[in-house]
């Protein structure tokens, strides 16, 4: 059964789109504070997100290049291959669940300290940076120093360009200035 598509749209997911903006609405009366952790956590919103996008299983299993080996085939009665079936469901639900939501995270940059006396020492930044193995990159003490003496945490964007430079990720690139091109 091959269900009337609009456009880029199909009705399965016109449907679920208008399921989603009435729990919405449900939300929005009072009972319950509508956030994005809420909204997406919620376990009918779970189910109507799996309900728009449907389980194409030879999508989802789609098969990995390896060794080749001989098809093990085995005989199931119908009560067998129904539970059989329902677990494969269950897994693929399993693969298909949306990810959490996170919240946003807090800016960077409080001022840990101010020396007058260091004021327009330098006219640059320096950058001071705990290089100590085993430590996650989100909890790295990083801090600046101002030219004009305020010390403060490193904003998100320094500490990414920083630990780049000192644990570099496969895949991320840093931009470099033309001056420091080979």
């Amino acid at each position: 059964h091959v269900e009337p598509t609009f456009g880029i749209m199909s009705l399965r997911f016109c449907r679920g789109v208008y399921r989603l903006i009435i729990l919405r609405a449900s939300y929005s009366n009072g009972c319950v504070p509508l956030t994005p952790a809420v909204s997406v956590d919620d376990e009918r919103v779970q189910d109507y997100l799996g309900y728009m996008t449907g389980i194409q299983f030879d999508r989802l299993y789609v098969k990995q290049k390896e060794e080749l080996s001989l098809p093990k085939y085995r005989l199931l009665t119908e009560e067998q291959l129904k539970r059989v079936n329902e677990e494969a469901m269950k897994k693929a639900k399993n693969l298909l669940k949306m990810t959490p939501v996170l919240p946003e995270r807090e800016e960077k940059g409080q001022v840990k300290d101010r020396d007058p006396r260091i004021d327009r020492f330098d006219d640059s930044k320096w950058l001071f940076t705990d290089i100590s193995m085993g430590r996650e990159d989100k909890n790295r003490y990083i801090v600046v120093r101002e030219p004009n003496g305020v010390l403060r945490e490193a904003t998100w964007e320094e500490r990414g360009r920083v630990c780049q430079i000192y644990f570099p990720k496969e895949g991320r690139k840093i931009w470099l200035p033309t001056l420091l091109t080979p």
